[in-house]
């Protein structure tokens, strides 16, 4: 039989009494000193105050990375902020569209980056107005919103390598190359697509007294060199006349109330005889000097009222409208700030050319005759002698106005494909090329180029770049710039 030791009962776990004197200073200690007992925990730190938004990436395709003004990089998705101070970095294969507060739009392309440098709009004070943009690396295409178009139209720049492009309300591409574009220049030969917006065509020369042009459903005055485009409508004053300049060296002087419609041109300077040109004059007259397409395509050349055709022959010629059934020499009150539905009369200075009726049956006036088309039912006739008014005229004889093409219009082909430097493109509006103390505007329809060297001026080109005009990522299919416009 075993034995079993006799049960103890369980007693409490007591501490030394080392730990018990400890705890006993402690609780004296926090008793006589209460601060003590009610310090709190050390907080966490407060999270970074972010600055206001100035954009928001409305489509990301592919992968982006937004490097924030404090040094930390995050991935861009649709929905992110940007903020000032701000780099928006993009990869291979990937497009970004940002929108900004003012409204504007920004479209970045692959392998790109820009920065947000200055940002300020507020919608009631126009006069703080301020964005300007740095492109570091690729390519952007920007639709500008309110900023740039109220208050300060300075107000908007963009900096790209040693260029400040000071933007106007408009629609531009700028692409920053600096040797690796000639690969993509030559795949994008192969494609017919266009970016590029319709061509400036002519400029004014000379302005006496307020000229309009209407422009589709707008009708706006215009200074001297102002830029024209086909369908343009152009319009002098009472007393007042104008000298346009067209790229193909065609120089019209639009006299005292004339009205010219620019219906149709077409140039290029690598094949004139390719070219045509339309114009009809809608009241008025006009002293044309022909150019380049008169010369290589005369055919191709159609000066019209409502009753007549003039065809020319490589010349110098002087046209007026007049009233129904004028004489042959009629005073000159009667053929000025006249509508062209009526009588025409034209004189030659130089060379030849054909004036038609409405009949369809024309008749040669060679260098020194005149002729008339009575009205709007009346034929085709030669004049015995130049109607005095001709001789009368005070407006400037076109062919003696001087003419810089090239500063007008371009002298230089786009550079080769790996030319260091900023390539620039306008679809509406205007930008303004600063480099090395000289400035260069740019109109809508025309595009420039400003070298990587710190001693180089920017260039107005003769036709749109490839890797600007055929940009599949920066086309107007691909990101349907669709805001409003004012």
């Amino acid at each position: 039989m075993k034995h079993f030791a006799p049960f103890t009962p369980f007693t409490p776990f007591a501490p030394p009494a080392r730990y018990a004197a400890t705890a006993l200073v402690a609780c004296a200690i926090l008793r006589c000193s209460p601060a003590l007992a009610q310090t709190p925990a050390t907080p966490a730190p407060a999270a970074p105050t972010l600055a206001p938004a100035v954009a928001v990436a409305t489509s990301v395709e592919g992968t982006a990375y937004v490097t924030r003004a404090d040094g930390r990089q995050t991935v861009l998705a649709r929905g992110s902020a940007m903020r000032v101070g701000d780099a928006l970095s993009t990869t291979r294969n990937t497009t970004v569209r940002l929108r900004f507060t003012d409204g504007g739009e920004t479209a970045v392309r692959p392998e790109s980056r820009m920065t947000v440098q200055e940002y300020s709009f507020a919608p009631d004070a126009p006069e703080a107005d301020n964005l300007i943009l740095s492109l570091l690396k690729g390519g952007m295409r920007a639709i500008t919103g309110r900023i740039g178009k109220r208050g300060n139209v300075d107000a908007y720049r963009l900096q790209v390598g040693t260029a400040t492009i000071g933007i106007r309300g408009t629609d531009y591409t700028a692409r920053l190359c600096n040797g690796d574009c000639g690969t993509e220049t030559a795949q994008l030969t192969q494609t017919n697509r266009s970016n590029a917006g319709p061509p400036v065509i002519a400029r004014l020369l000379q302005v006496n007294g307020t000229v309009t042009v209407e422009r589709g459903s707008r009708q706006v005055d215009v200074a001297q060199g102002a830029a024209l485009y086909a369908s343009d409508r152009v319009s002098t004053p009472s007393g007042g006349h104008a000298v346009l300049a067209f790229r193909d060296d065609t120089r019209l002087t639009l006299n005292s109330g004339t009205t010219l419609a620019l219906t149709q041109y077409s140039f290029d300077s690598a094949q004139p005889g390719r070219g045509s040109m339309l114009f009809n004059l809608i009241a008025g007259g006009l002293r044309v000097a022909t150019g380049l397409i008169g010369k290589a395509a005369p055919s191709a050349v159609k000066f019209k009222t409502s009753t007549a055709t003039i065809g020319i022959r490589g010349t110098l010629f002087d046209m007026a409208c007049g009233p129904a059934n004028a004489p042959e020499n009629p005073p000159a009150a009667d053929v000025t700030d006249v509508r062209c539905d009526e009588s025409l009369y034209a004189t030659t200075r130089d060379g030849e050319i054909s004036l038609a009726a409405n009949d369809g049956a024309e008749i040669a006036v060679g260098a020194g005759q005149s002729a008339l088309v009575p009205g709007a039912n009346g034929a085709s006739r030669a004049l015995t002698a130049k109607p005095g008014f001709f001789n009368a005229m005070s407006t400037p004889a076109p062919e003696n106005v001087q003419v810089n093409l090239e500063q007008l219009f371009g002298g230089a082909p786009p550079p080769q494909e790996n030319t260091p430097g900023v390539y620039l493109m306008v679809r509406e509006g205007k930008i303004t090329v600063e480099q090395s103390g000289q400035s260069m505007s740019v109109d809508a329809g025309e595009s420039a180029f400003a070298g990587a060297g710190q001693s180089m001026a920017p260039v107005r080109l003769m036709s749109t770049p490839i890797l600007l005009d055929r940009d599949p990522a920066l086309s107007n299919s691909a990101f349907n710039f669709n805001i409003c416009r004012r």
